[in-house]
């Protein structure tokens, strides 16, 4: 097998990975520390376009809850997408 085809694979499963790890993170209750406890209670999104930089920015804040200590925090998410 070509190396190069080896380096993309091992590449593609690791970004894959990452983003997997990155998402049972973002479930975990800061307090308790236990995973896969946050429950989004409510959501709210807002759009907004830096001209500056010709993006679409999507901002979107949740209230969470932990479902086994009630701990209550907010999560902030912001992506952004080129216009065109």
């Amino acid at each position: 097998m070509n190396t190069n085809v080896l380096l993309f694979i091992l590449f593609f499963v690791g970004c894959i990975g990452f983003g997997v790890l990155w998402e049972i993170f973002r479930r975990r209750c800061p307090k308790c520390g236990k995973f896969f406890a946050r429950e989004i209670v409510a959501s709210a999104s807002s759009h907004r376009h830096d001209h500056r930089h010709d993006r679409a920015m999507k901002t979107t804040v949740s209230d969470c809850r932990c479902k086994y200590c009630g701990h209550a925090w907010t999560q902030k998410y912001t992506s952004s997408k080129r216009r065109g």
